[in-house]
């Protein structure tokens, strides 16, 4: 193919280009330009520009012969004015008779155009003959509207005209082979579009140019445009990759495309549109849009996994986004909060004040809430007070241009629950630090009481007068009870702990419970299967489930039901933060009554120490001492009561892994009761700074025929130590100056053969934590001591002497 051929010129002066045969080979190659809507019945600046590039007369007409739209040559040639036209002008007015209307008759029924020879009545005195050539519209316009094109005979022929749209033409124009896909032509456009001279574009396929991965979907596509005319016009766009700076860069390139004749051979013709900057625009914008999206989507994720209750409103109030924790706090739907004021969240007063303070704010700047965190009450759906923190602060105004304010709701209902917990246990605290602190005093002066009235009760025996002594002891039997119940407070640590499992002890209880809650009351037990072990102080452990049962009893004033359950439980991390716990295995251990129930007053006191309903016949301490004894386990208690509907005790032990040690016994020393006669002359040394203790134990232990020495500081009793022979040393553990356990210490290095007993008035020495670890510490005597108790360990230990020498010696 010649150079001609490629670029739609001759290469010869006054040679014509085999381009096009008619002017129905000009309109078929601008046929993708009507069927883009580039030219249509919505004119607009660009459409007229681009009209105004073609040299030879163009008319647009409705399928009736109104006239829409003109280009400037058939402005020139009718006298014709686009601002003019109004739909009044028609081309049935050129010519006499019918001939113009069976033009537009056979326009309609060919769909590869029509053409014929006719005489123009240009005005009364003119007639022009030309050629007029006319193609129906295909997409995009309505029915029966044509372009038409004339060539007036006196006119440029139409090949020139041709040549001049082609080649001049800023739009890019190419004319592809149909099956091949070479290039036949290609305007100056396109070649600086494709970056390539005219022997470079000749040699090149249009497949070549296109990306590998669309070259199969774009042949289904262009055969599809070419075989169906239906589809024929765009062919959509493509990357196509243009030389640019010695460099192949992908363009993407729109295409419409029509299929033509050309130098005899099937081809296709294509306007080619250079829409990079546009779909690079769109891609930017799509991928600011999935950036937008994302950060939004990110943002709500972010809001609905946090913990605190988040909402959105408006500056009249109203909610507009809040989060599923403000559903878990509130117990609304966000259905049912998005659109309402925020007032339905707060209390009736609080909602009164609340439209003031924002309307302050937006009319003075001055600040209550906004900006300012504070704890506030607000309302849960039920008309349930709830406790929360909130913080208020202004987000930038909404797309409708109002402010908007952002709240943080924090949950105060645990927080308030530890801090009530703290109260209790500094509370219980302080009452045990009381109690502590003047203990060793009470229980020294109960030693003296108790002391001298069994030695005076031995004196009288049967006499008048000895059961006046034996209500004396009685009497400081119930003070000692209670001195105990009091430092049970401020102990630090349980008793004496072994492992046990839960179904035993209530098994072993159980006819002392059944008692304890009399024959108007049923008493039923649940308890799982495949318990958990826990490790607990056993008499304590009996003590609060007694304790319970009794209460229990009394709240049911005309008999009732107590349901006793145990199970495993495992407690998550929020229900573990309200008991003050860590989240885990435990074992639950629940009473449960159908009584009188609890007030919320009643319920906020229940665990403080002399706190009872019972007036005169209770001391407020049974409740303090469940509470104290499952703290010091290691557990927690949850309590849930109302007036009229019961109460359950919810009682919390953690679980102890070592199952093979379940219900091991104590081991407690074997004794002989019977203490050896020949022993009695054992030498005793007292320790004590109380003088009279040491008066009272003195005449108990030489009543009992021991020899006895006294000191009232350990640095007399290491003093005589020197000079006597002791076999037992009965010392005080707190005493001013060096202590009993500093003695203890003593004996064992110096004197290893001396047994050593130590007694005290406290429940727990907490300014020396290393008591706790001590042997002899671990076998106190908590004061007041008995007699016979008294007699029988230091019986005990010097029994321990002679089994030793016996052993020894043989």
């Amino acid at each position: 193919m010649d150079k001609a051929i490629l670029t739609g010129r001759s290469s010869e002066p006054g040679s014509r280009s085999q381009l096009t045969e008619s002017g129905l080979d000009l309109l078929e190659l601008i046929r993708p330009l009507v069927d883009k809507g580039l030219i249509g019945t919505a004119v607009s600046q660009n459409t007229r520009a681009l009209l105004q590039l073609f040299s030879f007369p163009l008319v647009w007409v409705t399928g009736c012969g109104k006239v829409k739209q003109v280009n400037s040559a058939a402005s020139r040639l009718f006298g014709w004015e686009n601002s003019e036209i109004d739909n009044e002008l028609s081309i049935l007015d050129w010519q006499e008779g019918n001939e113009i209307s069976h033009f537009l008759h056979q326009l309609r029924d060919s769909q590869e155009g029509y053409h014929q020879q006719i005489n123009l009545h240009l005005d009364a005195t003119t007639t022009v003959t030309c050629k007029l050539s006319g193609i129906a519209c295909a997409h995009g316009f309505q029915a029966y509207d044509a372009l038409l094109l004339l060539e007036p005979y006196e006119l440029p022929t139409i090949n020139s005209l041709v040549l001049d749209l082609f080649e001049d033409n800023p739009v890019s124009i190419w004319i592809v082979e149909r099956f091949h896909y070479h290039f036949l032509a290609a305007n100056q456009a396109s070649r600086v579009l494709l970056g390539m001279d005219i022997e470079q574009i000749r040699k090149t396929s249009l497949i070549e140019l296109l990306q590998k991965q669309d070259r199969e979907s774009f042949q289904t596509r262009l055969a599809c445009v070419a075989d169906d005319k239906s589809q024929q016009g765009t062919l959509g766009v493509w990357r196509i990759n243009c030389q640019q700076a010695g460099e192949m860069v992908p363009k993407w390139l729109e295409l419409l495309v029509n299929p033509l004749h050309y130098g005899g051979r099937q081809a296709l013709a294509m306007i080619v549109l250079d829409v990079t900057s546009r779909v690079q625009a769109e891609q930017e914008t799509l991928t600011w849009f999935r950036d937008i999206s994302y950060q939004r989507t990110e943002l709500e994720q972010i809001l609905d996994s946090m913990v605190d209750a988040v909402i959105t409103i408006n500056e009249q109030g109203i909610v507009e986004h809040c989060n599923p924790s403000t559903q878990s706090l509130f117990g609304f739907s966000r259905a049912e909060l998005v659109g309402q004021n925020i007032r339905m969240l707060m209390p009736q007063k609080t909602a009164s004040e609340h439209d003031g303070y924002v309307s302050n704010y937006l009319r003075t700047g001055i600040a209550k809430i906004i900006g300012i965190g504070r704890e506030v009450v607000a309302q849960h759906k039920d008309g349930s007070a709830i406790s929360v923190r909130l913080t208020v602060s202004e987000l930038p105004p909404g797309q409708d241009g109002k402010r908007r304010f952002l709240g943080c709701c924090h949950d105060l209902t645990m927080l308030k629950e530890q801090e009530r917990q703290l109260l209790l246990s500094q509370k219980l605290g302080a009452v045990g630090s009381l109690a502590n602190g003047v203990a060793h005093d009470f229980n020294n002066i109960l030693g003296i009481i108790s002391g001298y009235a069994e030695l005076t009760q031995m004196e009288l025996g049967e006499l008048p007068g000895g059961q006046y002594q034996a209500k004396i002891l009685s009497a400081c039997g119930r003070a000692a009870v209670l001195t105990r119940k009091l430092l049970d407070f401020s102990s630090s640590k349980p008793g004496q702990e072994q492992v046990l499992s839960m179904a035993n002890v209530l098994a072993n209880m159980e006819e002392m419970l059944t008692e304890a809650v009399t024959r108007s009351v049923n008493l039923h037990y649940q308890i799982q299967d495949n318990l958990w072990s826990v490790k607990v102080d056993k008499g304590g452990l009996e003590n609060v489930l007694l304790n319970l049962a009794i209460n229990a009893r009394q709240a049911m004033h005309e008999g009732g039901n107590i349901v006793l359950a145990v199970r495993n439980q495992m407690i998550g991390s929020l229900e573990a933060q309200s008991l003050d716990l860590r989240a885990g295995e435990y074992i639950q251990v629940s009473v449960i009554d159908n009584g009188c129930g609890m007030s919320e007053e009643t319920k906020l006191h229940v665990f403080e120490p002399f706190f009872t309903t019972k007036g005169k016949d209770g001391t407020g301490l049974g409740l303090a001492q469940v509470y104290s004894f499952v703290r010091r386990s290691g557990g927690g208690v949850a309590l849930e009561s109302s007036v009229g509907q019961g109460t359950r005790f919810d009682l919390y032990f953690p679980r102890y892994y070592d199952e093979h040690e379940v219900d091991v016994p104590l081991v407690e020393p074997k004794t002989d009761p019977l203490i050896p006669v020949f022993r009695r002359s054992a030498s005793i040394l007292l320790v004590d700074d109380e003088k009279e203790l040491l008066s009272i134990t003195r005449a108990v232990l030489e009543s009992a025929g021991y020899r006895v020495l006294q000191a009232n500081t350990v640095e007399a009793a290491l003093g005589l130590l020197k000079d006597q022979d002791v076999d037992l040393v009965l010392t005080d553990v707190v005493m001013p100056g060096r202590g009993g356990l500093y003695l203890a210490e003593q004996l064992e290095s110096h004197y290893p053969a001396i047994k050593v007993q130590l007694i005290t008035g406290f429940a727990s020495e907490k300014s020396n934590p290393r008591l706790h670890d001590n042997h002899h510490y671990q076998k106190r005597l908590i004061k007041p001591v008995s007699a016979a108790t008294l007699l029988k360990r230091i019986g005990e230990l010097l029994s321990e002497n002679i089994g030793l020498s016996s052993t020894t010696s043989g």
